[in-house]
């Protein structure tokens, strides 16, 4: 930190960079890019601003295990963590102990869900009582999770609770991505279908009255499918002048 209190953004992206080098971590784009990747951490470090977990998990691990990094007394003392970082960081700790969820909830004062996520993010055994989410069940919500089903109707199958299921799907690296994508195509899908029908339905039809009695298909693809929209449309007709204007 400097004596105004700003972060020294360059020398900290540049540290954590070449600890992110070491890793050689699957997944791309949870690491920062380069090292001058200046906006990986402002967000970070943002109060209100939302990130994945594992990221907090990581920079919250460099921060703790390693060496400070040098700076100039003069200036001001070096940064501290924020508490929730170093809460996650101290529930990690914990767990790699044995601990179970519900001794490191009341040691941290941090919820049992909290706890879960952190756990589940770092691939750590936990003894959960009650033991509803074992491994079996976890791998069950996440393939159903997979294959586009609903959170309410994976909860139905397999007992637990919504709010269990929606973490296990912001746990698992790409599969909330994934989720979006299948919504996206499905909704193309049926969009698309909906125009097409309504043409077949009536070919004598016009663009203004496939707007009109297909409002939300029409606007959904003229945002995201252009293309598509323009080549299935009737053919735009040119307005026709009152006849006094003949």
């Amino acid at each position: 930190m400097t004596k105004h209190n700003r972060i020294r953004r360059r020398l900290l992206s540049s540290e954590f960079y070449q600890f992110v080098l070491q890793l050689e971590y699957p997944s791309d784009s949870l690491l920062p890019k380069t090292s001058v990747d200046y906006k990986y951490l402002s967000y970070l470090l943002l109060e209100n601003s939302s990130q994945q977990p594992f990221k907090h998990i990581l920079f919250s691990y460099w921060l703790n295990w390693t060496e400070p990094i040098g700076y100039d007394s003069a200036a001001h003392s070096f940064c501290q963590v924020d508490d929730s970082h170093k809460k996650k960081a101290e529930c990690l700790t914990l767990l790699r102990k044995g601990r179970s969820i519900a001794c490191v909830s009341r040691e941290t004062g941090k919820s049992r869900c909290f706890v879960k996520s952190i756990a589940l993010l770092a691939n750590v055994n936990t003894r959960l009582k009650p033991t509803k989410l074992s491994p079996s069940v976890c791998k069950t919500a996440i393939v159903l999770a997979r294959r586009g089903f609903h959170r309410k109707e994976i909860a139905r199958r397999l007992s637990i609770s919504i709010g269990s299921v929606e973490m296990l799907i912001s746990a698992t690296i790409g599969l909330v991505q994934w989720r979006k994508q299948c919504k996206y195509e499905s909704k193309r899908r049926r969009y698309e279908h909906q125009i097409l029908r309504y043409r077949q339905k009536y070919p004598q039809a016009i663009r203004r009255d496939i707007k009109s009695n297909c409002n939300a298909a029409f606007f959904w693809l003229y945002i995201h499918e252009r293309a598509w929209l323009e080549d299935n449309l009737p053919i735009a007709t040119p307005p026709s002048l009152p006849p006094r204007f003949k």
